[in-house]
């Protein structure tokens, strides 16, 4: 989320943080114009992600105004403690994104009784 964060504020975004309340992660205004972003990092180069059903939804309905963010190449420490952390990665950003049924691919479904 911070190489994301430092991306976008380069870019001249003020970015607020929704990704505990909200099927996006940042908000994202400068001037008049807002815009959501989405962001997924990972240790791989990135040509694959794992995105929600509501995270899809989203960006669908808010195509025009949606940003993806992916993090790639991100290392994952593990200290003497034991503690893992995240540290660098490389940002791409994808504007008005939002995922065509050819993207995607289910990996998982909830059964109900």
């Amino acid at each position: 989320m911070d190489v994301a964060r430092e991306s976008l504020e380069r870019e001249g975004w003020v970015i607020f943080d929704r990704s505990r309340t909200e099927s996006y992660d940042l908000l994202c205004s400068r001037g008049d114009q807002r815009v959501y972003a989405e962001v997924k990092g990972t240790t791989t180069s990135g040509q694959q992600i794992i995105i929600t059903h509501a995270e899809v939804e989203f960006a669908r309905e808010h195509q025009q105004e949606m940003l993806l963010v992916v993090v790639s190449g991100i290392e994952v420490i593990q200290d003497e403690s034991g503690r893992v952390s995240a540290d660098g990665g490389t940002a791409i950003t994808f504007r008005e994104w939002a995922p065509q049924a050819s993207q995607l691919r289910p990996i998982s479904y909830i059964c109900t009784f």
